[in-house]
């Protein structure tokens, strides 16, 4: 079972690999399942398993509306330092915004 850290560090990773990518985040949104199972797997290696798989739900059921708000969100939170959280990745550090 991942710990916390990780389960943080997976949904922060998705958020810069995936809501923080356009191209990424529209082609996400227009997939299948299977393929954005597919793209989260590759898109997180190895930390896809740290993923809790109600996030990893909720984020294949959004629209691209609704993940282009979470990508808003992410970015002008990360403008206010106490509004985010560093979270060490396999990839290095990114934020997770808090709320």
């Amino acid at each position: 079972m991942a710990t916390p850290e990780k389960k943080k560090g997976a949904v922060a990773l998705f958020a810069k690999k995936i809501l923080g990518n356009p191209q990424k985040r529209a082609a996400f949104a227009s997939a299948s399942d299977a393929d954005k199972d597919a793209m989260i797997d590759a898109a997180l290696g190895p930390r896809a398993a740290d993923l809790p798989s109600r996030a990893r739900v909720m984020f294949k059921g959004l629209s691209l509306e609704e993940l282009n708000g979470l990508d808003k969100m992410q970015t002008a939170m990360a403008a206010e330092p106490d509004l985010v959280e560093s979270v060490n990745t396999n990839e290095g550090p990114a934020t997770l915004a808090k709320l």
